[in-house]
C-alpha cells in the first residue's frame, strides 16, 4: 500500500501519553492543517517546515504571507468545506478544504477556526525557510526557532548513518513481524560487532 506518512504522524501524536509535553518537530512531509491540529488537540507544541509560499500544495499559500524577508507573524483562517460566495470572496478569513483532503476535526460543524504562528528566517544568502509553530514567541523568539529545527539534521543525520551501517535500506522480509525480526537481528549483529 502507498505510505502515509501524515497518517502515522497524527497516530504517533494522538497515542503519545508521556507525562512530558513534546515539540513533535518534522520536515515539509508533514505539513497538514490535519497534522497541526491532531498536535494542538493532543496538549503538544509542533515546529514543522513548510514548502515554499509559491508551491502550489504549500500550507503557507493560503494564508497570505511574504515571499520577502524573514517574518514572525499570527496567522489565522476558518476551514471550510462549503463552498460559497461568501467564502470564496473572503480568502484573508477563509481556508477552503477540498474534500480529497484529509481533515479529521470538523464533525457536525462545517467550519474550523485555525490559529499558528509563521516564522521565515534566511539560511544562506538568498535561501529562507519558513516555519509554522504554535510554540509561543514569549519563549521562542526567532533565533531559537532556527536553531531547534537545526537540530532536527543531526538526528536525520544520525538516522541514515545507522540505516546504512547496519543494512536497513532493504529488506528481504515481506511481512510486518518478520522485518521486525530482521531490525532487531541486524541490530544484534552490528551491536556484537
Amino acid at each position: 500500500g502507498k505510505m502515509n506518512e501524515n497518517g502515522a504522524f497524527n497516530e504517533l501524536v494522538d497515542k503519545y501519553s508521556h507525562a512530558h509535553k513534546a515539540i513533535f518537530i518534522g520536515d515539509r512531509g508533514f505539513e497538514s492543517l490535519n497534522s497541526f491540529v491532531h498536535v494542538m488537540k493532543s496538549g503538544n507544541k509542533f515546529l514543522i517546515r513548510v514548502k515554499y509560499i509559491h508551491s502550489k500544495t504549500s500550507v503557507a499559500r493560503n494564508f497570505g504571507l511574504s515571499c520577502e524577508g524573514e517574518f514572525d507573524v499570527d496567522v489565522k483562517r476558518i476551514s471550510t468545506r462549503r463552498y460559497t460566495n461568501e467564502i470564496k470572496a473572503h480568502p484573508e478569513i477563509y481556508k477552503l478544504m477540498p474534500k480529497h483532503q484529509k481533515f479529521d476535526f470538523f464533525g457536525d460543524n462545517k467550519f474550523f477556526e485555525f490559529a499558528c504562528r509563521a516564522v521565515r528566517f534566511k539560511i544562506a544568502k538568498d535561501t529562507y525557510e519558513t516555519i509554522f509553530t504554535n510554540l509561543g514567541r514569549d519563549q521562542f523568539l526567532p533565533e531559537v526557532i532556527k536553531e531547534l529545527y537545526t537540530m532536527r539534521w543531526g538526528i536525520e543525520t544520525s538516522f541514515r548513518e545507522l540505516k546504512y551501517a547496519i543494512g536497513l535500506n532493504a529488506f528481504h522480509a515481506k511481512k510486518r513481524n518478520l522485518i521486525k525480526q530482521e531490525i532487531y537481528a541486524r541490530l544484534l549483529l552490528y551491536n556484537f560487532l
